[in-house]
């Protein structure tokens, strides 16, 4: 996670569980900015805390843009503090996305702009092997545009041992939300 306050990153820790209202997520006290060397933990063990942005306890900020909902881990064994814990979830919904393009951030997954047209093509040259799900057909059911990524090993030796990533774009192939999820390696003893 410092690596993430070193590259100009803000890290917001939610406080409650008010109601999700995008435009009100850094002005109305349900998250408070992370100073760098405050004592906040990560308490021990693995979760995720949904699939959405009403769900998320961290939030991440550029320049004083919301851009994505993130959990943190630090260890199976006990509370870690926060700067040397791990991102393990992230989390784009279409506010994240609209506010990001507005603002000319970049979000790059890979080596691919996701605020770029996603075309077929251009997508299977990035993730190869690791694309795994594609639209079957352009309708008018925009749910049905999504791309499906996932990376597996069987390795215990690195941090995440596989991830998995669904990016969901409209009509005009721009990308309407994003969630990457990854799983651990067990602690090692």
């Amino acid at each position: 996670m410092s690596e993430l306050l070193d590259s100009g990153f803000d890290i917001y820790i939610r406080e409650d569980n008010s109601s999700y209202k995008y435009e009100e997520l850094l002005t109305d006290d349900s998250f408070i900015k992370y100073e760098k060397g405050q004592n906040i933990t990560i308490e021990k063990g693995y979760r995720r805390n949904g699939e959405s942005m009403e769900n998320m306890p961290y939030l991440l900020v550029k320049d004083g843009t919301v851009i994505a909902g993130m959990d943190f881990y630090g260890s199976m064994k006990e509370d870690m503090d926060i700067e040397d814990s791990k991102v393990i979830h992230i989390c784009m919904d279409e506010n994240c996305v609209a506010s990001s393009k507005e603002k000319f951030i970049d979000i790059k997954f890979e080596s691919m702009n996701l605020l770029d047209k996603l075309e077929l093509e251009a997508v299977k040259e990035v993730f190869g092997k690791k694309l795994w799900l594609i639209p079957s057909g352009y309708n008018d059911d925009t749910t049905d545009f999504v791309y499906g990524i996932a990376w597996r090993t069987n390795s215990d030796s690195l941090f995440w041992n596989e991830y998995y990533c669904y990016i969901r774009f409209d009509e005009n192939k721009k990308m309407r939300e994003f969630t990457l999820s990854t799983s651990i390696a067990r602690d090692k003893k």
